[in-house]
């Protein structure tokens, strides 16, 4: 799933230390157990190790228990990003490219799918996609780069083609319920701008969110695909 990502705030080898102290232990408490019992287990019951154990745990843990709570203790400090995100972006055209008109209010679908090691965040608007390559999580800060692609039968904006950039986004690390923040284009799309971004869990698409959204952008109507 995706790819990693760092999480700055977070000493991520001590939760790998504790799976792995967890796994000797309980291999060496089923081992006591049977030495003790008078059953005879067959071997290819005994031969898992503690590696087995430990690779149990941990994927348990990366996939699951990373974003769980025991009585309100949070099993660990990544923030949890997971879900669907809908808002709006803004962009305007690098300095080589003034006569542009700066686009508003341009409907956004985001989608993140997280581990505990590894994320992939996907962006869609009316007339491009993108796609994650790797992303870092600071105190209240979330960067990644992307990748664009321009939605094919689409011509809108003006000039756009496949493209790099880097999202700096903020949200509020108790409880992420809203993103905002600014992007960066690279050469081949000299634009920068904004966003505004907010959990939803009512639109389960990009189609649904993008009906929903009246105003598109003031600059001209989107162009549908043919």
């Amino acid at each position: 799933m995706g790819h990693p990502y760092s999480a700055v705030m977070v000493d991520r080898t001590r939760a790998i230390f504790i799976a792995a102290l967890a796994g000797v232990v309980i291999f060496a408490a089923i081992g006591y157990g049977i030495e003790k019992s008078a059953w005879q287990p067959p071997f290819w019951l005994t031969t898992p190790s503690a590696g087995l154990f430990f690779g149990l745990f941990f994927g348990m843990y990366d996939r699951v228990l990373w974003r769980k709570s025991i009585f309100g203790f949070p099993l660990s400090q990544v923030p949890d990003l997971r879900g669907r995100w809908t808002g709006e972006i803004s962009i305007e055209a690098g300095p080589r490219r003034r006569e542009e008109q700066l686009l508003e209010n341009i409907p956004c679908f985001v989608t993140v799918t997280q581990s505990w090691t590894r994320m992939v965040v996907r962006f869609e608007t009316p007339f491009s996609t993108s796609v994650s390559s790797m992303a870092a999580i600071l105190d209240g800060e979330f960067h990644y780069e992307y990748a664009v692609q321009p939605k094919v039968g689409t011509s809108y904006p003006k000039d756009m083609n496949n493209h790099g950039g880097m999202a700096r986004m903020r949200f509020d690390a108790r409880l992420p319920k809203r993103m905002s923040g600014h992007f960066f284009n690279d050469q081949n799309y000299q634009r920068f701008g904004r966003y505004e971004l907010r959990r939803d869990r009512r639109h389960r698409n990009a189609e649904s969110w993008f009906a929903a959204h009246q105003q598109l952008t003031t600059a001209a109507p989107v162009p549908q695909a043919p």
